[in-house]
């Protein structure tokens, strides 16, 4: 059984590169042969130091769930890929000596033929963060009057950003908050058609003055949807907010909420305005599809944001560590397998 360099966790808030024992490939399975994986600047953090609630992951760890690669062998069973095709690849499974905290990054490594997408003509790196982009594009789906809202993204990691791509690209008018200067001057310099907003800047009083119609909330914190709740319309009487708009709002939660957090937000308050609200997750295979196709067209493109490191470079440890912290100053950042 093969070897393979990977990140490993081998117990919470630590990342280096190391070796893993690849499985064998059952009949259903494909080895891969990574090129480049992405890192999600929010969910590869909450996996990497313990605090990702629905994997119930066992230290030592690979993190990462998404990475595009090339196919260097398949099961007896496998039909929908074929040695040497580009791929995306989703889940892998677990090493010999280290669980899958869904396992991408790494070199090699083997995934169910159901977590592995064609990918030819998709662009490298951003096709290397599909996955995040899934979740913008699912999020920007549920906005049911798209070339009527005007919609507040929050925050500037790789899912608010891809979210915020994924709501013009529909035809909305959107206004992405964050605190990250660098990040917000990436979306700036990058997307003309998308406004920015930093959140330590007296935001509350932009948002009344630009008067979203939506919110794709991807932090879900309790204090910030206070505030941006302020903003949105209600459907019946605004007379207790300081202007008076009557429309109907949304919002889409798109975040996650670590360590065993269950609420985030008044419910009351979100059924006094009568705001519509929309919970997303995961991935599906059809969302995969829609998703990599949009790359492949060039409706989509995270190129302009992600900073590549090669996986033996001395400055990985650093990007691992900047990960974990939450301090990565860049909106992606991906790992780049093939040198």
């Amino acid at each position: 059984m093969p070897e393979s360099q990977a990140v490993i966790c081998h117990q919470p808030g630590e990342a280096t590169i190391g070796m893993v024992v690849v499985p064998e490939i059952g009949e259903t399975d494909v080895l891969i042969r990574t090129m480049v994986s992405g890192i999600s600047t929010g969910t590869d953090k909450w996996v990497i130091n313990g605090r990702f609630e629905w994997g119930g992951f066992v230290f030592p760890l690979v993190p990462g769930y998404q990475r595009i690669g090339v196919v260097a062998s398949v099961g007896s069973k496998v039909k929908s890929a074929r040695v040497d095709d580009v791929v995306f690849a989703t889940s892998s499974k677990n090493f010999l000596n280290a669980t899958a905290g869904w396992g991408a990054h790494a070199e090699w490594a083997v995934s169910e033929q159901r977590e592995v997408f064609q990918a030819h003509d998709v662009p490298r790196n951003s096709g290397a963060l599909a996955v995040s982009l899934q979740v913008g594009v699912n999020a920007a789906s549920r906005l049911t009057r798209p070339q009527e809202q005007r919609v507040l993204v929050v925050g500037d990691g790789i899912i608010g950003v891809s979210a915020a791509l994924a709501a013009e690209e529909r035809g909305c008018e959107v206004l992405l908050a964050g605190h990250h200067t660098s990040r917000l001057t990436a979306v700036t310099t990058s997307q003309e058609k998308i406004s920015t907003v930093n959140t330590h800047e007296g935001w509350k009083e932009i948002l009344v003055e630009w008067a979203p119609t939506a919110v794709i909330d991807t932090v879900q914190n309790v204090d910030v949807i206070e505030e941006y709740l302020y903003a949105l319309p209600c459907t019946w009487n605004s007379s207790e907010l300081p202007f008076e708009r009557i429309g109907i709002s949304e919002v889409v939660f798109a975040g996650h909420s670590p360590d065993g957090v269950t609420s985030w937000a008044n419910m009351a308050s979100l059924q006094k305005q009568e705001t519509t609200v929309h919970f997303v997750s995961g991935w599906t295979r059809q969302r995969m599809l829609w998703t990599l196709g949009l790359l492949r067209d060039g409706r989509l493109n995270l190129d302009p944001f992600v900073v590549v490191m090669e996986s033996s470079a001395p400055e990985i440890g650093n990007l691992l560590s900047n990960i974990s912290s939450g301090s990565l100053t860049d909106v992606a950042a991906c790992i780049d397998w093939s040198q």
